[in-house]
């Protein structure tokens, strides 16, 4: 698997009309699930193809890769604004931007 392999994944997911944050999102979880094997939260459609792909997705490349879009959705993206919007905003919000901790965590 190339070094472009998250980004082409993002490109993937974005193509499905999902936005590049949750697209990075989704790529940054693959990439942890590839370093901690939990992979509850993968489609069970993808686990096939994530087996294959999965040791390349743990190398440092992809970590740092993952982390810096985790950071840029985090700090500065449409998505963390829509979830921190309306009247239970604080509250989705927090909990949307706990799993992102999350998953930013698993990425060590």
């Amino acid at each position: 698997m190339s070094e472009t392999a998250v980004p082409g994944l993002i490109d993937r997911l974005t193509a499905q009309r999902l936005p590049e944050a949750a697209a990075a999102l989704a790529a940054a979880e693959f990439v942890a699930a590839a370093r901690d094997g939990y992979v509850a939260r993968l489609p069970t459609a993808a686990l096939g193809r994530f087996e294959t792909v999965r040791s390349a997705l743990s190398t440092a490349t992809f970590v740092n890769e993952a982390k810096s879009a985790l950071q840029r959705v985090m700090n500065d993206s449409e998505l963390r604004e829509l979830r921190f919007e309306g009247k239970d905003g604080a509250k989705i919000g927090a909990a949307w931007l706990t799993d992102v901790i999350t998953v930013f965590a698993r990425l060590k």
